[in-house]
Order: C-alpha cells, then sequence, then structure tokens
C-alpha cells in the first residue's frame, strides 16, 4: 500500500544500486505523492511505476481520483496522473501501455539511466474490469504449432496465466487468455497470433 515508494529513497540513499518503487493509481493518490515529493527534495535516484490500471482493482474497482467519480449524487474529473507528477517537478516522466513489451522494455531502459527521480506511468485499463461491464473485446492468442520452436521466450518473458507448457509444447488456455496480444509481441518466431 505504497510502502515501496518511501523505502526506494533509502535504498537508493543506502545502497549503490537504483531502486523501483511499484504502486497502483488508487495508492498513488493517498500515499504515493509525499514519499515521490521526498525523493525530488533528497535528489533520491529512484524509478518510481505507476500502476494506471483506471480502477481500484484489488478492492473490487471502486474509482479513485484518477478516474473520477460519477455516481452517488458526486460527479468529479479525473485527476491526471502525468500532471501531478509533473507538478511536483518531475523531469523524466514516461506514459507506456504494458501490453507493448518492447517500448515498455525502452522506456524502462531510460528510466534507468536517468539520473534522478524517474517515474513510468502504466497505463491500460484492467481486463477484469472490462470483462465486468462486458466491454473486454473477445480476442484469443493462438500459438502455430508447425512454426513455434519451443524457445519458451514466451513464457519466460511474461508471466501469463494463459500460457502453458504441455508434452513440451506452449499452448493457451483460452478459458484465461484476454487476447491482449503480449506473448505474440514477445514470440521470436512470430508463431503467435490474435485471433477474434
Amino acid at each position: 500500500m505504497g510502502g515501496g515508494a518511501g523505502a526506494a529513497g533509502g535504498f537508493a540513499q543506502a545502497t549503490d544500486q537504483k531502486p523501483i518503487s511499484f504502486i497502483g493509481d488508487s495508492t498513488f493518490f493517498h500515499a504515493g505523492v509525499p514519499p515521490l515529493t521526498s525523493a525530488l527534495f533528497n535528489h533520491h535516484n529512484i524509478v518510481m511505476v505507476i500502476l494506471d490500471n483506471r480502477t481500484t482493482a484489488m478492492t473490487g474497482h471502486q474509482p479513485n481520483p484518477g478516474t473520477g467519480r460519477h455516481f452517488g449524487g458526486i460527479d468529479t474529473d479525473a485527476v491526471d496522473i502525468e500532471g501531478v507528477v509533473k507538478g511536483l517537478g518531475v523531469k523524466f516522466v514516461r506514459t507506456v501501455n504494458p501490453y507493448n513489451v518492447r517500448a515498455a522494455a525502452d522506456v524502462m531502459k531510460e528510466a534507468l539511466a536517468f539520473d534522478g527521480v524517474a517515474v513510468v506511468i502504466s497505463k491500460c485499463p484492467c481486463p477484469l474490469l472490462l470483462k465486468k461491464e462486458k466491454r473486454l473485446e473477445k480476442k484469443v492468442c493462438v500459438v502455430d504449432q508447425d512454426r513455434c520452436v519451443r524457445c519458451y521466450t514466451c513464457l519466460n518473458t511474461i508471466a501469463c496465466p494463459a500460457l502453458i507448457k504441455k508434452d513440451g509444447a506452449v499452448q493457451v488456455d483460452p478459458s484465461q487468455c484476454i487476447g491482449c496480444g503480449m506473448c505474440a509481441d514477445v514470440c521470436p518466431k512470430k508463431c503467435i497470433e490474435v485471433r477474434q
């Protein structure tokens, strides 16, 4: 619940490593702004990754300041996380779609190379919320077994619960797959495709 954001500053001061802290979007608003401010004030060399999934997923998809609120007689606009971070004075701020694995990896490399406080906003709606609201497109990833060389890059690169190894072959469990295409993005042989 935000403890990693403050701890990152301490690790930056006590070690010669550049810590990476992860914090959710709703947690950022209630517990992440003070440690980010402190990191700037104390010239900590950290990366803060804000996981903006457009909801408060871990407790039931409640709204948060980053989503705005439009029920219960209260209507509020969303508070822009990037605007808040830049308003605090963070110089390195990048927003990336985490499903674009290559772009996300490039941004993380830039953030790690930056001298000072770097913030990466990993922004993509929670698929569980999209599914609950019936806004998730029906797609599934399929492995072309004739082209797959069983290098297991997909299994080793992303921790997708839909990817399984069965009798040495990589397969996709269609009941778990949301068709995001991350596995297809990292497959070096391009033998995984997203189908409707």
